[in-house]
């Protein structure tokens, strides 16, 4: 071996361990993020709200980076009042303790900061399905002025700290309430849903799932 392959030879070896050891810190990020529903439940049993409604929550992304809005889905299960969500009275409640205007996504991002939000309202036996997120993290494009995603729900840094057994935990705080039309409205149901953040195994992670064969 001449003193050239062997430069060669070197220079592909750390090559290797760059890309390698690149890999590892980006598989170092990845997570996953589940809804409580039982947590959920038992609010919900508790405060007698079985035959009034349900709510879904799910976040898509697998790093921290990616998590920047959740997907929630509330269904109204009676058949003769209406559901209303209350925005401004709901919160996203972290990790560190902190409290953080929920806002409702909105086509456009028209939304004015500064005003209240109006309550959604869901007819008997209906679904809504809305995309919120925290205040804080959005912006206002200076072209188009309409209101963006800035950065992601929760800074590393934050999430780093909060890890408990490889979880962190945050919540959606929803206040809701209901009535029969022409009635005033029943006083507000405070319900909180629960996320759990989890570490994912590099193991894990680099797992290659085949696609099933169709037949």
């Amino acid at each position: 071996m001449t003193e050239q392959d062997l430069l060669i030879l070197v220079i592909y070896i750390l090559s290797l361990v760059f890309v390698y050891n690149n890999a590892l810190d980006s598989l170092k990020d990845i997570i996953s993020v589940e809804f409580d529903p039982a947590f959920l439940q038992q609010q919900i049993t508790t405060q007698e709200l079985g035959n009034l409604l349900s709510i879904k929550g799910e976040i898509s992304g697998k790093s921290i980076k990616a998590l920047k809005e959740v997907s929630l889905t509330v269904e109204n299960k009676s058949q003769e009042r209406f559901l209303y969500v209350v925005w401004d009275q709901s919160v996203i409640s972290d990790f560190n303790k902190r409290s953080r205007r929920l806002i409702r996504l909105t086509p456009g991002g028209t939304l004015d900061l500064i005003q209240s939000q109006a309550y959604s309202s869901i007819a008997p036996g209906q679904t809504l399905k809305e995309k919120v997120t925290a205040e804080d993290i959005l912006k206002r494009n200076k072209e188009t002025q309409a209101l963006e995603i800035d950065k992601a729900l929760f800074e590393d840094k934050d999430l780093q700290k909060a890890w408990v057994n490889g979880e962190a935990k945050f919540s959606l705080v929803l206040v809701l309430q209901s009535n029969s039309p022409g009635m005033s409205l029943d006083p507000p149901h405070l319900l909180v849903c629960q996320f759990r953040i989890i570490k994912t195994s590099w193991v894990k992670a680099i797992t290659w799932k085949p696609k099933p064969i169709k037949k």
